[in-house]
């Protein structure tokens, strides 16, 4: 049975099927850039505050943007 399960982790514990499933897939490294901002990382949040859109009329969200250069 060890030898028709190997790599399959068909009898391993459940916490370690977990871990497993849960682990990133693909190859993981460094990222080498050729020229400024060829990988950039973007986060948003939204902010407590509201706009008045001047066209409608209409209170609207507002949200901010960072951009970061890797």
């Amino acid at each position: 049975m060890k030898l028709l399960s190997k790599g399959l982790d068909t009898f391993g514990s459940a916490k370690q099927l977990r871990s497993r499933a849960e682990a990133p897939h693909g190859v993981l490294g460094r990222l080498r850039a050729d020229r400024p901002g060829q990988f950039v990382e973007l986060d948003t949040t939204r902010l407590d505050v509201f706009a008045l859109d001047e066209a409608t009329g209409q209170w609207m969200n507002t949200e901010l943007t960072l951009r970061g250069d890797i």
